[in-house]
């Protein structure tokens, strides 16, 4: 089978394990070996039954290591596009990871290190840009864009047009009007409903949403 490592040992990192074990049932040809994390305090533990291999420097200590491709399986938006340009600077490589019950539009389009949860919908000319990770109970409607790095909390809402930049966290049931911009490095907080634009790095809260203070330090862009 072609082997896979978790980067990442946190909540998400299990909830991918999940998602593999999905794709197993569903026949594809796919097989964790364990984790990388750069916690030092979870190397050498078994979670779900799978090592944490260490940190990414593991893939230094044998040849054949880095041929192994990751699944960037970290929550976080900043902690995810940390590890991963570390990552893609060891010269490692990424694939993405589809829960086999979610439903992909044949015309939208997905970028590289994706990561689909189960029951999540992906509609017709959407967009998710490189290691996005929408969790499960997601509806991405008609032409949505979300940027790199994006994470949405489970049951979000992005109703037509709506286009998230870099690095934004929408939180756990939130919703957007049709057509709204979220800027990049926005945290948007659950069951917050977005109605009008949101500035880059903004926390937004509550119902329709309002600015609530700023991100620091602001995201930074690729």
């Amino acid at each position: 089978m072609s082997k896979v490592i978790l980067l990442g040992a946190g909540g998400l990192a299990r909830e991918a394990l999940d998602s593999i074990e999905a794709c197993q049932r569903a026949g594809q040809d796919i097989e964790p070996i364990g984790f990388i994390d750069a916690d030092a305090a979870l190397w050498g533990q078994e979670i779900n039954g799978l090592p944490v291999l260490g940190g990414l420097e593991w893939f230094d200590a044998a040849p054949g290591r880095r041929e192994i491709p990751l699944i960037a399986a970290i929550g976080s938006p900043r902690s995810r596009q940390h590890m991963v340009r570390e990552a893609l600077r060891r010269g490692l490589r990424f694939i993405s990871l589809i829960h086999p019950a979610a439903h992909i539009s044949s015309w939208a389009r997905l970028g590289t290190g994706v990561v689909v949860m189960s029951s999540t919908v992906v509609e017709n000319r959407a967009v998710l840009g490189d290691f996005v990770v929408v969790n499960a109970l997601c509806m991405v409607a008609h032409d949505v864009r979300i940027g790199a790095f994006c994470t949405l909390a489970p049951g979000a809402l992005l109703a037509g047009g709506t286009r998230l930049c870099e690095g934004v966290d929408f939180g756990i049931g939130a919703a957007t009007r049709q057509g709204v911009t979220i800027g990049s490095g926005a945290v948007i907080g659950g069951q917050a409903m977005i109605v009008e634009d949101v500035p880059a790095n903004a926390v937004v809260v509550g119902v329709p949403g309002r600015v609530m203070r700023y991100m620091t330090p602001a995201w930074e862009e690729e």
